[in-house]
């Protein structure tokens, strides 16, 4: 009998115990006790992590919190194995693979204490600061923890993750090595940090998709922890170093990608909706990135239709997994557009403005057609008419007789259109109407 199927009977076995008993109040206790102790670990392993506040140099501390990994793996394998109690179990491994993530943390403080593969910070500050002397401490620690790290792995997605655990467990220990790397700041390492955050919800999401005992409350704890190595490297990143414009980009699009997909796995409606509206936040954080990567560029001018381009397109998107026949995004959308591009065409008029101007407006008319929404119509039907109005004069202008040349080539691109349309207008409707057929 293999590890889950030996997990599976021992829920099972659990259950049938004592059927018609109802939950006493020890069961309380005992939920308090599991709290208590959990939280009493935590903030022992926290102290542990500091200088000054306790004796012994780095080596062997790490090799204190490495010893007390095992431990706690092992006390839950007593407990899941010994005498079939899963609460406490399944807490005694969440907390192990937590403690393997701390050590993975600290031996790449170690690691990173004199050898900086990106990067410029030379040592950590004073505040969690390991050392070591050279590679060959660095190699035994290293192999002792594989060794640790692969056993816990094991044995507590085998508990937790069941049926993926064979796909959890590697992918686990992958993350963990990518968190030892001595890398901190740059391209390789906000790459690796993005990875680290999105591959794990999207293991997650199939996980969950394939096997229905990924969606109790011991698959949840599994895929927390294979998500926390890419938790802990953002962290490091952003406590270390100031993010540039592109790093911040790319960094709160992989976070709006991961609560979309997190978004799909809810449980309930109101899970749901608080993953959308954490979307939206995401969301503006990538159009304020956006427009301040663009403020940098030759688009500086333009930096505000920047972010309101890409959060009203992100908007729409999230829209698209709403329910509702109006979704609020869609209607924050068009309200964006419209207030903020009026407001700049009557600040800061030009020709560039208009024609804007006279974009947005067809965008939101293409909005109101699609979702059915009046009111949106008219909104884009004044931006529009307010574009045209107030760049009539410049357009003439223009277009006024010296520049014949413009209208020459625009009256030779009219006429070349027209040539293509009666060319291959019968193959465009023909093709069109093969997609239309497909799709329904």
């Amino acid at each position: 009998m293999n590890m889950a199927s030996h997990n599976t009977q021992m829920h099972q076995e659990t259950a049938d115990v004592h059927p018609s008993c109802a939950p006493s109040q020890w069961a309380h206790y005992a939920g308090y006790f599991r709290i208590g102790g959990a939280s009493i670990i935590l903030i022992g392993m926290l102290l542990l992590l500091f200088q000054g506040w306790s004796n012994g140099g780095d080596v062997n501390r790490y090799y204190m919190l490495l010893g007390q990994t095992g431990l706690m793996a092992a006390a839950g394998f007593m407990l899941a194995f010994g005498i079939h109690e899963t609460k406490g179990a399944r807490l005694f491994f969440a907390l192990a693979l937590a403690s393997v993530c701390i050590n993975t943390t600290t031996l790449s403080a170690m690691w990173f204490s004199f050898a900086q593969w990106e990067g410029g910070l030379a040592q950590y500050p004073s505040i969690a600061h390991w050392q070591l002397a050279d590679m060959s401490e660095l190699a035994i620690l290293g192999v002792a923890t594989a060794c640790i790290a692969g056993a816990v792995a094991y044995f507590a997605m085998a508990v937790l993750a069941r049926k993926s655990a064979m796909l959890f467990a590697p992918a686990f220990l992958f993350y963990n090595l990518l968190l030892t790397l001595p890398m901190r700041e740059g391209p390789g390492t906000a790459l690796l940090t993005a990875g680290a955050l999105l591959l794990p919800i999207i293991i997650g999401k199939r996980a969950m998709q394939t096997h229905s005992s990924m969606r109790t409350r011991e698959g949840y704890i599994a895929w927390a922890a294979l998500c926390l190595p890419g938790a802990i490297m953002l962290v490091r990143y952003l406590w270390l170093y100031e993010p540039t414009h592109v790093v911040a980009l790319l960094l709160c699009s992989v976070l709006y990608v991961s609560m979309q997909q997190c978004s799909v796995l809810a449980r309930s409606a109101t899970q749901k909706e608080v993953m959308q509206w954490l979307s939206v936040v995401m969301a503006c954080g990538v159009a304020a990135s956006a427009a301040a990567l663009a403020h940098t560029s030759p688009l500086a001018d333009y930096s505000i239709h920047v972010f309101i381009t890409v959060f009203a397109g992100l908007l729409l998107h999230v829209a698209r997994a709403s329910e509702a026949d109006e979704p609020a995004c869609v209607q924050l959308a068009v309200g964006l557009l419209f207030s903020v591009q009026a407001i700049l065409t009557l600040i800061d008029p030009h020709l560039a403005q208009y024609m804007l101007c006279v974009a947005v407006g067809g965008a939101i008319l293409v909005i109101s057609k699609h979702y059915d929404i009046r009111y949106a119509a008219w909104m884009g039907g004044s931006v529009i008419a307010l574009g045209s109005v107030m760049g009539a004069g410049d357009l003439f202008a223009l277009l006024h007789v010296p520049n014949w040349v413009i209208l020459s080539a625009a009256g030779g691109a009219i006429i070349i259109i027209g040539s293509f349309l009666e060319r291959y207008g019968a193959v465009l409707r023909i093709t069109r109407k093969h997609t239309n057929t497909d799709m329904a």
